[in-house]
């Protein structure tokens, strides 16, 4: 089920997500495909997929930016994508996790970070990595065509249980 704004068709735009699960990515292409955005859909992904045989030279052939946990080597790769969309006015749906991947091993860190830095835990989401986030929109605020961040906030129950997410095999 899909609930919220209207989608806009041909809207380029930043896009942030939640992830945990291998389902996002199917459920974001489908908005991407019912946006009419599919071929234009640019995810930053974990630079470690670089090695994965297949996927990787298809992220690397697709002009697909890379981020590692090492922010200043980080900063320098977006800046590749955002040449052709602020320069040359690429539609785009330009995808980030802020969130990361593992929520159920990654919120106790998250709580405890939150806790040290006077922050809030967010009940059911990790506190949000927002580096690449902030680039980004510094970055194509020179892109005139880039009016929007789309926030998509994924969410799964399995019959009482939240947060519950399909196995890749039920998927």
């Amino acid at each position: 089920m899909f609930s919220g704004d209207h989608l806009p068709t041909r809207e380029s735009a930043v896009v942030i997500s939640n992830h945990a699960t291998w389902a996002h990515f199917y459920m974001i292409q489908t908005l991407t495909l019912r946006a009419g955005m599919l071929g234009q859909s640019r995810w930053f992904a974990k630079i470690q997929l670089r090695w994965v045989p297949f996927l990787g030279w298809g992220l690397w052939a697709m002009g697909m930016p890379t981020v590692s946990r090492n922010w200043m080597r980080d900063q320098r790769e977006p800046q590749l994508v955002f040449g052709g969309i602020v320069h040359r006015k690429w539609p785009t749906w330009l995808i980030s996790f802020s969130e990361a991947t593992r929520f159920i091993l990654k919120y106790e860190e998250s709580w405890v970070w939150c806790e040290q830095n006077g922050r809030p835990q967010p009940l059911h989401l990790l506190y949000p990595r927002t580096k690449v986030f902030v680039t980004t929109v510094h970055h194509l605020r020179k892109a005139p065509h880039v009016k929007a961040v789309y926030d998509l906030t994924i969410a799964y129950q399995h019959r009482d249980r939240f947060h519950v997410c399909p196995s890749i095999w039920d998927t």
